[in-house]
């Protein structure tokens, strides 16, 4: 399912974006390491975001498909002291 659809699941509550959050995490701690896609996981600050899209959509304030993600590309900015890798491959 793609994002917009995923979107569109969660602005007619059929998915909570809690929900969906772990789910994702799921897929992430079962298939992370094999793939070597992500660096860092920041679940609990991904968990607080999703609640507080929760909260946000619940006072009717949609604001759209995914703008609470917490995904960072390689070199910007450290979140919370982590340093953000995403989608960078082991290379020795």
């Amino acid at each position: 399912m793609s994002v917009r659809d995923l979107g569109s699941q969660i602005k007619a509550r059929k998915i909570r974006p809690v929900e969906l959050t772990e789910s994702y995490l799921a897929r992430l701690e079962k298939f992370g390491p094999k793939l070597g896609a992500v660096a860092t996981v920041t679940s609990r600050h991904a968990l607080q975001l999703a609640k507080q899209a929760e909260k946000e959509i619940g006072a009717g304030n949609y604001r759209g498909p995914a703008p609470w993600h917490s995904f960072r590309r390689e070199g910007s900015a450290r979140h919370q002291g982590h340093q953000n890798h995403l989608g960078r491959a082991a290379v020795s």
